[in-house]
């Protein structure tokens, strides 16, 4: 698959089959791939807390908020819920700041994770401080996002905006999640 289709499909999902676990083999070689990726002043101040085991994953879930723009929604059943996180941290005793290196990170995850076939969700909205306590991060270690990951079950459709349109994603009746996205001539000044 050529990069171009590799990100038109990769988009945040999040409704998993539950049923289906992640190897370690699997999760392993997603985060391997960050090793290689740059880093502001090559500081590589991230670090990553792995979590697929099934109490840990059910523990976490009710910390996290899913699809901001989808009032009515209260994220996925339990049968569609991730079966593994990545939990991206910030080592504060290498540095306080990596807010480039967090970027460029979580796509390389996604994208790693999509090239194995697997789905993923970024999220940025949780109980920091709890999550902190659940894993017993050393007080030095800031927990900055969660990379929900599974296999997909749901169907997520890119669609060009048009004029005035609203950014904001939405689902149809048939649960297809619509995202708009700005036209190449919209985003060139």
């Amino acid at each position: 698959m050529d990069f171009l289709s590799l990100l038109q499909q990769t988009r945040s999902v999040r409704r998993f089959d539950h049923s289906q676990k992640l190897s370690d083999e699997i999760l392993s070689s997603i985060l391997e791939s960050v090793r290689f990726v740059p880093s502001a002043r090559n500081a590589q101040t991230l670090k990553y807390k792995i979590v697929n085991r099934q109490e840990q994953c059910d523990d976490l879930f009710p910390l996290l908020a899913w699809a901001g723009y989808l009032n009515d929604w209260k994220g996925p059943k339990k049968e569609e819920q991730p079966v593994a996180y990545i939990i991206v941290c910030q080592d504060n005793t290498l540095s306080p700041t990596s807010v480039v290196d967090e970027g460029i990170v979580l796509q390389t995850l996604q994208l790693m994770a999509k090239s194995k076939g697997v789905s993923s969700c970024i999220l940025g909205a949780f109980d920091r401080q709890k999550v902190k306590e659940m894993f017993l991060l050393d007080s030095s270690i800031e927990v900055r996002y969660i990379l929900a990951l599974g296999f997909g079950v749901e169907t997520v459709v890119v669609e060009d905006m048009i004029e005035n349109q609203s950014i904001k994603y939405w689902r149809d009746e048939q649960e297809i999640h619509h995202v708009p996205k700005r036209k190449l001539k919209d985003l060139l000044l």
